[in-house]
């Protein structure tokens, strides 16, 4: 044999010895099944076998060679999977297979790895919105595993459908600081991932908490002991926790100071501390844990000044003659009306006869007799108390009497003499015949006669 075909000879030899040593062929290295990266299936891959014309992918549900099933025979070193399971741990086995080696065409086969195919992100659950936080509506919920973003939905009505999306975040929280101060909203969170969005959440409600809206209808009128300041109830989210009562002498809320501080259920407030006859003015504000400083923004104001119950003017002494009338005054003023009950002696007095005026600011009699000396007072009263004034001594002089007039002192008093005693005045033209104090001309005429006829008959008391 020549050399030149000693050498071609040799070479086909070594061809078959390389042939011979790659049947079976090789176990495919750096399988490798995707974890959810692909929404369509699993992504399945391998290193090239050498001398391999294909290859046999297998799987299973459970890491169990003998239950895996041939679900595809790949030319390349790849497959897609496209009928996993979403969101189902698959193990995947692949061999080589080479068409020259007859009788042992399959490799080892290589595995298992595990993959899954990627789907929509699961729901989250546990929404909760806080309720009266300052400054922002707090939302917490529970993630869902693969979803690594997350989309707030809020509305004012109940309906998911025509929410909008209010804030996104990569965890399990998010303050909502757009929401208004004491508006409901209504809050749904999905979560969001390559494979797309889950659907919603539980929804729950929250409530952004603000300074409380002031108090309204500030009133303020005389009371007893001071001022009685009122108003309504302000509004607030979190709830009023006290009111500010503010009063100052003008109607500048920037001069008023705060003189009171009530708990959050009361709605009014006496101020004490008023000075009679000044005009205050009063403002109330409203606090909650969102308010500046515990203080909220005042409400509408009302103003007033206080009167306490007091006489002006008392009673005086009297010293008038018996049968004349006698008069005595008081002034008083206080909170609202003022009533007057006139007494003498301690006994209270009633209207009739010759007292008049016995429940008002002047007590009259008319005529006076010597039984109405005595002590006199009156007690003045208001819807919060009453007071009474200094007594006042009421003196009756014997006085005259004019049917007396020839001035006997006797019992009886009157008697004939005085009739024959105005006959003679009279006779003499004395003025003091003229009864009925005419002035016309002539002075004294039949009526005085009957005048005296009368005076006479009334006697003297």
């Amino acid at each position: 044999m020549n050399a030149r075909c000693t050498a071609a000879v040799a070479t086909v030899a070594g061809f078959a010895a390389s042939a011979i040593a790659q049947c079976p062929p090789a176990t495919p290295g750096g399988l490798s099944a995707s974890d959810g990266t692909q929404c369509n299936g699993v992504f399945v891959n391998w290193n090239d076998v050498s001398g391999a014309t294909s290859y046999q992918v297998w799987r299973s549900f459970n890491n169990n060679l003998g239950q895996a099933i041939l679900i595809g025979s790949p030319f390349e070193s790849e497959w897609m999977d496209l009928t996993a399971v979403p969101g189902v741990t698959h193990y995947y086995w692949v061999r080589a297979f080479r068409a020259a080696c007859v009788g042992n065409n399959f490799g080892p086969y290589a595995g298992p790895n595990v993959g899954y195919r990627g789907s929509t992100p699961g729901t989250p659950s546990g929404l909760v919105a806080s309720d009266g936080t300052c400054g922002s509506v707090e939302l917490s919920w529970n993630t869902v595993a693969g979803s690594p973003l997350y989309q707030v939905y809020r509305n004012t009505v109940n309906d998911w459908e025509s929410s909008t999306l209010a804030g996104v975040t990569f965890g399990d929280s998010l303050s909502d600081q757009t929401a208004l101060p004491m508006q409901t909203y209504y809050y749904w969170v999905r979560s969001s991932a390559a494979c797309g969005n889950s659907g919603p959440s539980n929804m729950d409600t929250g409530v952004r908490g603000a300074i409380p809206i002031p108090p309204s209808s500030v009133t303020a009128a005389e009371a007893c002991g001071g001022i009685r300041v009122t108003w309504s109830a302000g509004y607030a989210i979190p709830q009023i926790t006290g009111y500010n009562v503010l009063r100052g002498t003008s109607d500048v809320i920037s001069l008023a100071e705060t003189i009171h501080t009530t708990s959050s259920s009361a709605t009014t407030y006496v101020d004490q501390s008023a000075t009679p006859g000044i005009t205050y003015y009063y403002w109330v504000s409203a606090m909650n844990a969102c308010s500046a400083l515990g203080v909220g923004t005042p409400g509408a104001w009302g103003s007033t000044a206080y009167t306490p119950l007091a006489i002006s003017q008392q009673p005086q002494h009297l010293t008038v003659a018996q049968g004349a009338s006698a008069s005595f005054s008081a002034a008083a003023s206080g909170v609202g009306s003022v009533t007057y009950q006139w007494h003498r002696n301690g006994e209270a007095l009633v209207n009739g006869g010759s007292i008049s005026g016995a429940t008002g600011s002047t007590l009259t009699i008319n005529p006076v007799a010597a039984s109405d000396a005595g002590g006199y007072w009156v007690v003045v009263s208001d819807s919060c108390g009453s007071v009474t004034s200094t007594p006042a001594t009421l003196t009756v002089s014997a006085g005259t009497c004019y049917a007396n007039c020839d001035g006997s002192t006797g019992a009886p008093l009157l008697t004939a003499n005085d009739f024959q005693c105005f006959l003679n005045k009279f006779a003499a033209g004395d003025s003091y015949a003229n009864c009925d104090g005419s002035t016309g001309v002539p002075a004294l005429t039949a009526n005085d006669f009957q005048c005296y006829l009368n005076k006479f008959a009334a006697g003297c008391s």
